[in-house]
């Protein structure tokens, strides 16, 4: 025992002496296990469906589409992700430290140091056994832990690996604190990682996260435990560690691929205005050229993806200024193939590839070729697109796109409506297709068979496809929904409702799950069951707020409260079906604001109504102008909005109106425009006066050419075209209006406004002719003495100055008020002056003024306003 002790004490001094101080530990780069969301998976673009899309709702009573639209795809890079940065994760102690040769050491130290030694110099071969040793020899040894770490390490260097993981797992087992804790739990991590054992791996990232010291490791834990969550499926969880590592600023070489992996993971939720930001700052911040160009070309990708798609284009030209290598510039310029694509620019998508074939990688090629044949499909040149389709298999035969130009064909066949697309079916399987693909061209059949209207015979094909152990979950739900459809078509109703129960109970997650409640709400309301279409409409629009199906499902639901009554209830469903599809097609955004103005209108807000019967009207004019113009009409008429009023008559009456402006809105307009020019025209601007008469003008002509107008709809416009000078419209008004009149006063009256028109037409015996009538009919009074006025009127406008000047005085004698009196002595004394008669005049302006002092005083104010 004493021999053995003393060769260990003259080994130890011997690794002394040739070594004083043992380096650290080299530090471990973690370069095996590729990181696979340090740049996106990049996938071709999508073929034309491989499964059968689930049939879009339709509208009761409304025919069954039985075409399959080709899908759009987006092109998604491939090739070795972007490699990140770890830390080097050195020995916990620190440097390991022999002790000077002479010092008596206990045994268990000595074979420490005898391990310690060959590790210190990399003699990880020698230094595992020795490891052992000690760990067999002394198991309650004080430096168990670094032991064990060690040997786990050892074992690690010499490939060792299952070794490894024993010991570091034994070392986690047996304790639970100490500073070898975090260092063991990443090794460990990182050989289940190596192993694509995720859910082994995550425990101990998530251990070492916490207990490691280094901050560049812990977040180096963290980051891979993200990693692990994506390859587990848990992409919240994932999302929630890479948004804390983009937090994270100091000590952290992950912030860049922590935000591409959060874009992604945000994309992939469809948050994609979420991932544009992410990508976006990406690209602003990152000096990795690969990165850098990745992250443009996918805000480039996503800005199409939010109908930006002139800024998505523009970043991806921008892309191709970017030193990232071909690869990149490569899925660039497919990208904008891909834009075009979409853009429906088919023509553009043809001319790339027929020009700059040569110009494509192995990579993007067979994808561009797929797109140009979509795009002669799309032009309905099925040859030229077959032809392309035949190259794919021939330039690369076995590869996914052969197969998938193999089915591409058979489907532009069938879309083609080729007599002979069940033969070509057969022939493709005979081929040596999949079982997959094989489910699949059973579906295809199910789908001429639907196209042809057989849907008896679809029916079971569509069943067996649900039976499949090939298809996957999302593809068997398709299949019950076009077979529920089929029953939809068969008139089976309630088999075609129990089929879509199955749908949603059965596949609680399928894509097509929102159009299953859709169509389960038509069923139901095609079954009498109005309740429950209800229930599934009001489930689909919570529930859904994204899917495609829940605008219809607003749109119905709006309708069918509508048909019960629920009239509240259907306007807050226009209203959120306006508010969530402002892009909505025309006609159903008119429907959805003509009731929601409707129903305004009969809840007497008047002005809530008005501007969605506006955009009613200007939406669908041929279904809603006439009555969305009617109430308008009467919106304005309750407000008594004489402006508004007016601008809807003109806008009914200009724009093909079936009907006519209702007498008591029209009436009331042309008087209300009459009696606010009269109050002007005395007190307002005079400006203001005409417009008014100019607009109490034009409705009362609409008014006098109708049948049921009034006499005094021909007054009123004969005087309002009088205070417009207009005199043959005002004569013409009167002459209309006096058959209709039997009463002498009102009759006199319309003869002095008649001869004021003919004065004002310089028909001066005419006029004379009028004011005799009016005389006759009214011998005193008030009329009688305008119709004096209007007699010097005539003679005045003929220059004959002192009868006129005469009949003007008569005035002044006969009657006594002061609305005609003294503005009759003024005329007179005009006349006299211009007959010369200066002293007749001046006789009479005093006898006026002593006579009528306030309408002078007054006369006098107002002109001194004027001229102020």
């Amino acid at each position: 025992m004493n021999g053995m002790l003393k060769s260990g004490i003259l080994l130890a001094a011997m690794v002394v002496a040739a070594q004083p101080m043992l380096a650290q530990l080299r530090p471990f780069r973690p370069g095996e296990p590729e990181i696979r969301r340090a740049e996106p998976v990049r996938r071709p673009p999508t073929p034309a469906p491989t499964s059968i899309p689930v049939a879009t709702p339709i509208p009761v009573g409304r025919p069954v589409p039985a075409d399959i639209p080709p899908q759009r795809a987006t092109p998604r890079p491939s090739g070795k992700p972007t490699p990140v940065p770890v830390p080097d994760l050195g020995d916990p102690s620190g440097e390991i430290r022999i002790s000077p040769a002479g010092t008596p050491l206990p045994a268990d130290q000595v074979q420490l140091s005898i391990a310690d030694s060959y590790y210190a110099r990399g003699m990880f071969e020698m230094a595992a056994p020795e490891y052992e040793k000690y760990i067999g020899l002394y198991p309650n040894g004080a430096d168990r832990q670094a032991a064990l770490f060690r040997l786990g390490e050892s074992y690690r260097r010499n490939n060792t690996v299952n070794a490894a993981r024993t010991s570091y797992q034994t070392l986690l087992d047996q304790f639970g604190t100490g500073e070898f804790i975090g260092p063991a739990a990443y090794r460990l991590a990182e050989l289940y990682y190596a192993d694509k054992n995720y859910s082994g791996a995550l425990p101990y990232y998530r251990k070492a996260s916490v207990r490691l010291k280094d901050p560049k490791l812990a977040n180096a834990s963290k980051f891979f435990s993200g990693r692990c969550l994506e390859a587990l499926g848990q992409k919240i969880e994932a999302r929630s560690v890479y948004e804390d590592l983009v937090g994270t600023q100091q000590d952290n070489p992950f912030i860049e691929n922590s935000r591409m992996s959060l874009a992604l993971l945000l994309k992939e939720s469809g948050r994609t205005a979420e991932a544009l930001k992410q990508v976006q700052t990406l690209s602003n911040q990152t000096t990795n050229p690969e990165l850098k160009a990745q992250a443009t070309i996918y805000a480039g990708l996503w800005l199409v993806d939010l109908g930006q798609t002139a800024k998505g284009e523009e970043a991806l030209k921008k892309s191709l200024d970017l030193d990232a290598g071909e690869r990149w510039r490569d899925v660039a310029q497919f990208g904008l193939v891909q834009i075009a694509f979409n853009s429906e620019k088919y023509a553009q998508v043809i001319s790339t590839w027929t020009s700059n074939a040569k110009a494509f990688g192995a990579e993007t090629r067979p994808q561009v070729m797929m797109l140009a044949a979509r795009s002669y499909l799309a032009l309905g040149k099925n040859d030229d697109a077959q032809q392309i389709l035949t190259q794919i298999g021939k330039e690369f035969p076995g590869s996914t796109y052969a197969k998938d130009a193999g089915y591409e064909r058979v489907k532009a066949l069938y879309r083609a409506e080729d007599p002979n697309v069940l033969q070509e079916i057969d022939a493709y399987l005979d081929g040596g297709a999949d079982d997959q693909k094989k489910d699949l061209i059973y579906l295809m059949k199910a789908e001429i068979l639907f196209k042809k209207g057989d849907f008896a015979a679809a029916a079971p094909l569509y069943e067996s496809a649900n039976k499949s152990r090939q298809l996957t979950g999302q593809q068997k739900s398709e299949a019950l929904a076009k077979l529920a459809w089929c029953y939809q078509q068969t008139k089976e109703i309630d088999r075609a409702i129990k089929t879509l129960t199955d749908l949603i109970e059965h596949y609680p997650t399928a894509k097509g799950l929102s159009a299953a409640l859709l169509q389960r709400a038509v069923c139901q309301l095609r079954a009498q069951n109005a309740d429950a279409g209800i229930k599934d409409f009001k489930k689909l629009i919570s529930d859904y707020p994204k899917a495609k199906e829940r605008e219809a499902a607003l749109l119905q639901l709006a309708r069918m409260l509508g048909q019960r009554g629920d009239n509240t209830g259907m306007a807050d469903t226009f209203r959120i079906y306006l508010r969530d599809y402002p892009q909505a097609p025309e006609p159903e955004r008119a429907e959805a604001n003509f009731w929601i103005g409707s129903v305004a209108f009969e809840n007497k807000a008047y002005k809530d109504a008005v501007e969605p019967l506006r955009l009613a009207r200007k939406l669908n004019k041929e279904e809603y102008f006439e009555r969305a113009s009617l109430r308008l009409m009467l919106c304005h008429y309750y407000l008594e909005d004489t402006s508004g009023l007016a601008g809807e008559i003109e806008s009914y009456v200009t724009g093909g109106a079936k009907g006519q402006v209702p007498y008591d809105v029209l009436h009331w307009l042309a008087i209300t425009l009459f009696e606010k020019a009269k109050t002007e025209e005395k007190a307002g601007p005079q400006d203001q006066a005409a417009e008014h008469y100019k607009g109490a003008v034009k409705h009362l002509r609409m008014l006098t050419r109708r049948e049921d107008a009034k006499p005094e709809d021909w007054g009123k416009l004969g005087k309002s075209e009088l205070a417009l000078n207009d005199w043959a419209g005002a004569e013409k008004a009167f002459t209309s209006l006096l058959p209709a009149l039997k009463d002498p006063g009102p009759r006199a009256e319309s003869y002095n406004d008649l001869a004021q028109a003919q004065l004002g037409g310089r028909k001066f015996t005419e006029a004379q002719s009028s004011v005799q009538q009016g005389l006759t009919l009214q011998p005193d009074g008030f009329i009688n003495a305008e119709l004096r006025v209007t007699a010097g009127d005539i003679l005045a406008a003929q220059e004959k100055w002192t009868d006129a000047a005469k009949t003007y005085e008569a005035v002044t004698v006969i009657i006594d008020d002061e609305s005609v009196t003294p503005r009759a002595g003024e005329k007179a004394v005009q006349a006299y002056r211009k007959a010369g008669d200066e002293d007749s005049a001046k006789k009479l302006l005093n006898k006026l003024q002593s006579r009528y002092p306030e309408y002078f005083q007054n006369k006098k104010a107002k002109q001194a306003t004027v001229a102020n």
